[in-house]
């Protein structure tokens, strides 16, 4: 388990390549030694997608964390926070590449799970709505996107506060989400508020 820690730190710390390099030599060792649906072995996998989306390989780690996605649910269940947390990947992956629609679908059952296991105020929960209202940022839904990302950044900063960097995130996609579907006005005062 020492490399998958090793591994998911990189991550985190911003290292991807050296994360995937270490993730792509640890996996097959899991899966032999413990077997694919172990939750360790999947859990580095789900590691490994995010570590693969964060290079920009936006296809293999969609398909990669898909996949995982799939076992995480057969094998955890789907409101297992691990499974959860691989949703939230996929849903991004699906968003880089302009799934849309995917990405909604993904953002969209995690959000009701999360409301009903999390609250509506948790953090995970406000990120999950603020993906979601960011994967509808076309011409037919820009109301709701907007909608769903005024609502998170209205609790983003009573839970979370003004200056959180996911708070700033939430009002920088509200910003660009109105400049061309919405409120001219209340797009520059975000970004004013996002600059200062």
């Amino acid at each position: 388990m020492t490399a998958k820690n090793l591994g998911a730190s990189m991550y985190s710390s911003g290292k991807h390549l050296e994360a995937t390099n270490l993730l792509t030599d640890t996996l097959p060792v899991m899966q032999r030694v413990l077997g694919n649906d172990d939750p360790y072995t999947l859990s580095t996998a789900m590691s490994l997608g995010s570590a693969m989306l964060s290079q920009g390989k936006h296809e293999a780690a969609t398909t990669f964390l898909e996949e995982t996605y799939q076992a995480m649910r057969r094998v955890l269940g789907r409101e297992h926070p691990d499974t959860l947390f691989c949703a939230m990947s996929l849903g991004t992956a699906f968003g880089a590449r302009r799934l849309h629609e995917e990405a909604a679908d993904v953002f969209r059952d995690t959000l009701a799970i999360q409301i009903r296991k999390l609250g509506a105020e948790h953090p995970d929960t406000l990120f999950t709505k603020s993906n979601l209202g960011v994967s509808l940022r076309t011409p037919e839904y820009g109301e709701e996107a907007a909608n769903l990302l005024r609502e998170a950044l209205e609790a983003q900063r009573r839970v979370l506060g003004e200056a959180h960097p996911t708070t700033l995130r939430t009002s920088m996609n509200l910003a660009n989400i109105l400049r061309p579907f919405g409120d001219g006005q209340e797009s520059k005062d975000l970004y004013l508020l996002y600059v200062d």
